[in-house]
């Protein structure tokens, strides 16, 4: 497989209790990528992105999903969705995705806007605020 693609990425999610299932059912003797991550003597094209971290600042009630939350989390998530296209558009290196940290050595996907308004003092509301001079729902304020 590896002589034919130019990069894999794998996405991971500690918390995914269907593949805790699916490891319980395999004996534990192959755990699933999807769940622990890449070995450590995976292929150099191949990369993997923890979404655990992310994953546990999500709200299932602000979520689309179906079936079971903790594995499908990333139908309709914005932050993941921006990672994905920009990983298969293949512009960006894979390094510098801005959906992306490294983190303890190792890629994490993160929420770029969360990040960058937490780095300048103010939430994303207030940052709203300040540029649109509304402070909710189109009444002006202060």
């Amino acid at each position: 497989m590896f002589k034919r693609i130019l990069r894999l990425t794998n996405y991971s999610n500690p918390n995914d209790s269907v593949l805790a299932a699916s490891n319980a059912k395999r004996l534990g003797v192959a755990p699933r990528v999807s769940r622990v991550g890449l070995p450590a003597d995976a292929n150099a094209k191949a990369i993997n992105v923890d979404c655990g971290e992310y994953f546990r600042t999500l709200n299932p009630r602000n979520a689309t999903y179906f079936g079971n939350w903790t594995h499908s989390w990333h139908i309709g998530n914005r932050v993941f969705a921006r990672d994905l296209a920009m990983t298969i558009e293949g512009a960006i290196d894979r390094y510098a995705i801005p959906t992306r940290e490294k983190v303890n050595g190792q890629l994490s996907l993160k929420d770029a806007r969360a990040r960058a308004s937490c780095r300048n003092g103010r939430s994303r509301t207030q940052s709203r605020r300040r540029r649109t001079g509304r402070t909710g729902a189109g009444r002006l304020g202060p």
